[in-house]
């Protein structure tokens, strides 16, 4: 039966498949030993046909690490964001503390005010009460 692969080109792809999609071990290795027994290839062109796909492995590792290193930096610069807005939340948090302590001293300041106002007040009203007892005792004893 003809594929239209030649030998280097089935044993590329079988390589390429064995190493992406199954485990490293000595069943793979005897697999390979195999093949190549089979395909009877000479060790130059089992040599070419390795560099070939290390040329890809290559290429595929650094495609995967430069989307790896993007990935980084696209996390570090959220990291640092949201440092930043955490920091923020932080200041303002410190900011509404400092204003209600602010606003709690006025309130005691103001209750205390009006504290004395009233007790000024009620001294006063007091006065007037007395004044206006002894004012009605003069005007009842004329």
């Amino acid at each position: 039966m003809q594929t239209g692969f030649n030998m280097v080109d089935i044993l590329c792809k079988y390589i390429r498949y064995a190493l992406n999609e199954k485990p490293f071990n000595p069943q793979m290795v005897a697999a390979l030993i195999h093949l190549r027994k089979i395909t009877m290839l000479d060790d130059s062109q089992v040599a070419e046909i390795l560099n070939e796909i290390s040329k890809l492995i290559k290429a595929s590792i650094f495609v995967f690490s430069a989307s790896v290193s993007t990935n980084i930096s696209s996390l570090k610069s959220q990291i640092k964001e949201f440092g930043e807005r955490l920091e923020s939340a932080n200041a303002k948090a410190r900011s509404y503390e400092r204003e209600a302590e602010i606003l709690k001293q006025e309130k005691f300041v103001w209750s205390r005010d009006i504290y004395q106002s009233l007790t000024g007040l009620r001294m006063y009203m007091k006065d007037v009460e007395s004044l206006k007892r002894k004012l009605n005792e003069q005007l009842s004893l004329t």
